[in-house]
C-alpha cells in the first residue's frame, strides 16, 4: 500500500484535527504539540483563501476549554 504524505493544507488540518482530539481529552501536552504544529503548518498553505479559512478554523471557538 502506498503510504499518504499529506503537505500544505491536508498537513495543516491533520495536525489541526489532531489538537482538537487532544483537547477533547484534556491533554493539554499533546493539544499544545499538536495546535503548535498546526500553526506551523497553517503559515505554509500555499492558497491565500484556503490560509484564510484555516486560520479562522484554528481560531473558532471549539477547543473544549483548551484556548
Amino acid at each position: 500500500m502506498e503510504e499518504i504524505k499529506p503537505e500544505d493544507w491536508d498537513l495543516a488540518y491533520c495536525y489541526e484535527a489532531m489538537a482538537r482530539v487532544q483537547a477533547l481529552l484534556a491533554n493539554k501536552e499533546l493539544y499544545n504539540k499538536y495546535y503548535t504544529l498546526a500553526e506551523e503548518a497553517g503559515k505554509k498553505i500555499a492558497g491565500a483563501e484556503d490560509k484564510q479559512q484555516f486560520k479562522a478554523d484554528l481560531n473558532d471557538t471549539n477547543w473544549f476549554g483548551m484556548k
